[in-house]
């Protein structure tokens, strides 16, 4: 068959961070969660992203999504201070405020089951914004490593792209 293999690279994309954090920062998790992004990017070619540490609030994400959305990022990566445990909590609610479309909360992937994925349409192209699964906090593969890597490569997601991440879909 032609074509059943395809090779892609990764691309250079420009890439934030936002952490949150409750009533109090935790600088350990902080700095581990930062220290394990930063070598998942590596892996894929990407020396450097901006990151942004702020309370975990609604109305304080919203705003600093808009402006990742304005600066005119590629990816904009959300880590919150816990899983994101349905569709109204604090991460989606934000991502929804700024205008931005929820293509999937919940991926047939262990672990990374609780990764939320959306795109903002902008005139120039469409920016991922990633509400990162707490696996992610890990170094070990898992969902967030399977989609960021298509999105890495422009692979352009639907919803059925992501139903067939469950063949397979248990990772070791």
């Amino acid at each position: 068959l032609r074509n059943t293999f395809k090779v892609v690279p990764f691309q250079k994309k420009n890439i934030t961070l936002i952490q949150t954090f409750d009533d109090e920062i935790n600088e350990k998790l902080i700095i581990k969660s930062r220290y394990i992004t930063q070598r998942r990017l590596e892996l894929c070619g990407i020396k450097k992203f901006e990151e942004i540490i702020i309370p975990h609030k609604e109305n304080i994400l919203f705003e600093k999504i808009q402006i990742c959305i304005d600066q005119n990022v590629d990816i904009i990566l959300i880590i919150g201070s816990h899983a994101i445990t349905h569709i109204k909590d604090v991460i989606p609610s934000a991502i929804k405020m700024s205008g931005a479309k929820i293509i999937r909360f919940g991926i047939p992937v262990e672990p990374g089951n609780l990764l939320l994925l959306s795109k903002f349409k902008s005139v120039e192209k469409d920016i991922y914004i990633i509400g990162m699964p707490s696996c992610a906090k890990s170094p070990k593969e898992n969902g967030l490593d399977w989609v960021l890597w298509r999105i890495l490569c422009n692979i352009n997601f639907k919803n059925s792209n992501l139903n067939e991440l469950s063949v397979g879909g248990l990772i070791k």
